[in-house]
């Protein structure tokens, strides 16, 4: 039975799962890792073989997230921040992190806003940072002639993308079980209202274990702007989060 780690969209609250992958990194052996948005790029890092540790430094040093200046678009695809930095950093971790197991990373159809999978080996930096892009507020990408956005927008947790890989457990690192506000929770809801979109249900015979925080992680604000003593206190949250789901037992490891 393969097992499946899937990784959440959340902004800045993804370091939360780099806190929980320090703990689990010696005790789950994924087959697969599958993540949206910000857990695409955890999920990338984990595929491929960074060690944890490895993995928070990095987030230690993401100070490009506390600089990203407002800007008048030039064209419908640009967004309001600049997002040349964060995508230079993309590409680089696509280059330093090649999968060592099977990788999916979700995008979403922003035409027909319709989530996608997209599997190793046809991914590419491109592929990360369309699931990345916030609509309206970082770049939207255009591949095989569709454009791409966030890979969470109509759902954080792409458990359906695991089972899409075959996998027949399922160890879900979900740092967005609730909305920061009650506004984007609105709009959200909202558009997926208007996508008329239904995730693929689970079927029984997958188990799957979620760990999650305990409500929010912080502010709509904190997570977008970069601060490191919040990304140090999520990742300390995360490992404590780790150790007591695998005091708990799963049957997982």
């Amino acid at each position: 039975m393969k097992t499946a780690l899937v990784f959440s969209a959340g902004g800045l609250f993804g370091a939360w799962e780099v806190g929980v992958w320090r703990e689990l990194e010696h005790a789950v052996t994924p087959d697969m890792v599958v993540g949206a948005s910000i857990g695409a790029i955890n999920g990338w890092m984990v595929a491929g073989g960074c060690p944890a540790e490895e993995m928070e430094r990095r987030w230690l040093d993401l100070r490009v997230m506390s600089r990203l200046r407002w800007r008048i678009p030039r064209g419908p695809l640009e967004g309001i921040l600049e997002f040349g930095p964060l995508e230079a950093l993309i590409r680089e971790l696509y280059d330093a992190c090649r999968p060592r197991v099977d990788f999916g990373v979700v995008a979403t159809d922003t035409l027909r806003m319709r989530p996608r999978l997209f599997r190793t080996p046809e991914v590419s930096w491109r592929h990360l940072a369309a699931s990345v892009g916030m609509i309206c507020i970082f770049r939207q990408y255009r591949i095989d002639g569709r454009v791409w956005s966030d890979g969470g927008l109509l759902g954080a947790l792409p458990l359906w993308g695991a089972v899409e890989m075959g996998a027949g457990r399922i160890v879900a690192v979900n740092c967005l079980p609730a909305l920061p506000s009650a506004l984007l929770t609105a709009g959200v809801r909202t558009v997926q209202w208007l996508a008329r979109h239904r995730p693929p249900r689970i079927p029984e015979s997958v188990q799957v274990s979620e760990l999650r925080p305990e409500g929010v992680l912080g502010t709509l604000r904190e997570s977008m702007v970069w601060r490191e003593e919040n990304v140090r206190r999520w990742i300390e949250r995360g490992r404590a989060d780790a150790r007591a789901w695998l005091r708990a037992g799963t049957g997982f490891a």
